[in-house]
């Protein structure tokens, strides 16, 4: 842990902080960032933390954003939290613009804003993507272009080293070394959130409308008519859950439109995994493990995409956050169909059981119920 103040080129070694509130959060294409509390040891280092120092931890960058100092009981702490180096790069910008509906790769816009940027950010891109359409590039930050290459390319996932930033697809950042997570060997709790609230399987899409000649005319025409797009499967699987109109300039292609549109849509219910992991390795951006829940029989491949690692106290357990990938809900919902399917039949049974039961004691009655004549009783005693 080393610690470097805004205007220095000096790091110093950082060994105030309380080791047990370290900790370090990522979440897939969202969250990057450290905290902790550090408490006044009279050292250079205490005194440097401060708003934009850096702090350098596992061979990464992370800019100091909240220092929050406490004075309590004599003591004096700092509270932190420091973003990862590559979110520095909102306060690159690009002034020039586009202009038009333009056909772009990933790497295309990607060079558009950091080519010869001031601040030392670089780029790469792993993995394929197809070509998109864009209107108007450009007068926006770096942080409006990631927020640009995730929308277009819902694929992309944003992985920094420092300050080169790396655009994977999703196939490329997977990465599988055969580890499972076993429920009761590995972890000591698994959460599994099923929600269906935020499904969309039909919108209604228009495109580029066209120039009209006629200056007085409030009609609008478009290169192709407004219509719905629709995943029917989802609809026929769900029920229909439309969504808000999705409206696009760039495209005046319909074919092109509904390409796009279906991408938008949400066709499954949303299911998260949060699993309290029994290890304090740290946890691998990106890896997919075995899932298995053998008391339930759910087995399945996940992959995690959100992390909270205690690299210094071993008696906080790691909590990871796994994906909602289509196969991982199918097998959910093959494994919950087995479960009331198994549920159905030991019904059945049970009921089987009961009616036999019934039956004996209907007997039992009948015979109870029995009149014993006079030669009956002398046949019981053998007369």
């Amino acid at each position: 842990m080393l610690v470097k103040g805004l205007h220095s080129t000096l790091k110093e070694p950082l060994n105030c902080i309380l080791w047990n509130s370290f900790e370090v959060d990522w979440e897939l294409n969202s969250t990057y960032q450290l905290q902790f509390t550090c408490y006044d040891d009279q050292s250079v280092s205490y005194s440097i933390i401060d708003s934009e120092c850096s702090i350098f931890f596992d061979n990464q960058e992370y800019i100091v954003k909240q220092c929050l100092p406490d004075f309590s009981g004599g003591i004096e702490t700092k509270q932190v939290v420091a973003i990862h180096v590559y979110n520095e790069v909102q306060r690159v910008r690009q002034y020039k613009v586009n202009t038009g509906t333009l056909t772009y790769s990933v790497s295309d816009v990607l060079s558009f804003y950091l080519s010869d940027n001031a601040m030392g950010f670089t780029y790469a891109v792993v993995g394929n993507f197809e070509k998109a359409q864009l209107t108007d590039l450009g007068n926006e930050s770096g942080k409006d272009m990631l927020s640009k290459i995730i929308s277009t390319w819902p694929d992309a996932v944003i992985f920094p080293d420092n300050k080169k930033i790396t655009i994977y697809s999703l196939a490329a950042f997977t990465k599988n070394y055969g580890a499972r997570i076993d429920y009761l060997r590995d972890t000591t709790e698994i959460k599994l959130t099923y929600d269906s609230t935020n499904i969309v399987n039909q919108v209604k899409v228009f495109g580029k409308t066209k120039e009209s000649d006629n200056e007085n005319s409030d009609v609008e025409e478009f290169y192709f008519s407004p219509h719905f797009v629709t995943d029917q499967e989802s609809v026929d699987k769900w029920g229909l859950h439309q969504g808000e109109d999705i409206s696009d300039e760039r495209f005046t292609d319909s074919t092109a439109m509904d390409k796009y549109a279906l991408t938008q849509l949400t066709s499954e219910p949303s299911l998260t995994i949060d699993a309290t992991y029994s290890d304090t390795d740290k946890p691998i951006a990106g890896e997919q493990r075995r899932l298995e829940l053998r008391k339930s029989g759910y087995v399945t491949n996940v992959q995690i995409v959100a992390y909270v690692w205690y690299p210094f106290d071993r008696t906080q357990p790691t909590q990871l956050t796994f994906n909602n990938t289509a196969k991982t809900i199918l097998d959910y919902q093959k494994n919950n169909n087995e479960r009331i399917n198994r549920a159905i039949l030991n019904q059945r049974k049970m009921n089987n059981k009961i009616e036999n039961i019934n039956q004996a004691t209907e007997n039992i009655n009948k015979q109870m119920d029995y009149t014993w004549t006079e030669a009956d009783v002398n046949e019981w005693y053998g007369h």
